[in-house]
């Protein structure tokens, strides 16, 4: 859902109300983004400086509180809310994200993972390695070097392929974790997250599909790039 949001930006949608369980249930994608980025812009972002996280960014405590009262949000939601609305946004994205769970959901449909999705790498889930981790990306730098990946036309910007890849791998490989979240659209939502995410990289919306499957076809070579950058630890 946070990645399927656009940056943030000030403006007359990111201050309305955001949406209530009910409104959820028609599966209005574009209601839904907006609900969700009002929530985020109703608390601060965070970043880290020097070690520590601290607070950055608007927010609007009395904004946060209306959101809370007009979806008669629960104790443990405010909490959740409230508690880490200083520091982190992601936390104000658990409200319509409940919301969403409370709404009926279709199960997502049975995936076989590949064999490599299994594979621990020094007693770690491989999956750990991503981009998000320095010995992740380390991997990933290693992996477009023994490999032609990037050369794919369908990849229109070349100095950003690292992280193209990593959105790939990640969305390829998120599904391999356990007890996933089930919300209503959930699917839906998933392939507008794709699509919103990897076109702020140039990538067509209708070559999603064929570069996540070159992403899920990489992963042995990519795991055997993982496995050697953590053997150099």
């Amino acid at each position: 859902m946070a990645s399927w949001l656009d940056p943030l930006v000030e403006g007359d949608e990111y201050t309305r109300l955001p949406g209530r369980v009910r409104d959820f249930a028609a599966g209005n994608l574009d209601l839904i983004r907006r609900s969700a980025s009002a929530w985020r812009n109703a608390v601060p972002l965070s970043m880290r400086v020097d070690g520590r996280w601290k607070a950055s960014g608007k927010g609007s405590r009395d904004r946060r509180e209306a959101y809370l009262q007009w979806v008669g949000a629960s104790p443990l939601l405010r909490f959740v809310v409230e508690r880490g609305g200083s520091t982190y946004a992601l936390n104000a994205l658990c409200v319509p994200a409940a919301q969403l769970k409370a709404v009926h959901s279709v199960p997502r449909p049975e995936v076989t993972p590949p064999p490599c999705s299994d594979e621990l790498i020094r007693s770690i889930p491989a999956y750990a390695y991503c981009m998000y981790s320095a010995l992740g990306r380390e991997a990933l730098r290693l992996f477009l070097n023994h490999s032609n990946w990037a050369a794919d036309e369908r990849i229109p910007l070349k100095r950003e392929a690292l992280t193209v890849l990593g959105n790939l791998v990640f969305y390829v490989e998120g599904g391999f974790c356990a007890d996933m979240l089930e919300i209503a659209h959930s699917v839906e939502i998933e392939r507008e997250s794709e699509r919103t995410l990897l076109g702020r990289h140039g990538i067509r919306p209708n070559d999603v599909t064929a570069l996540l499957d070159s992403a899920r076809e990489s992963l042995p070579l990519l795991n055997s790039m993982r496995r050697l950058v953590a053997e150099d630890q």
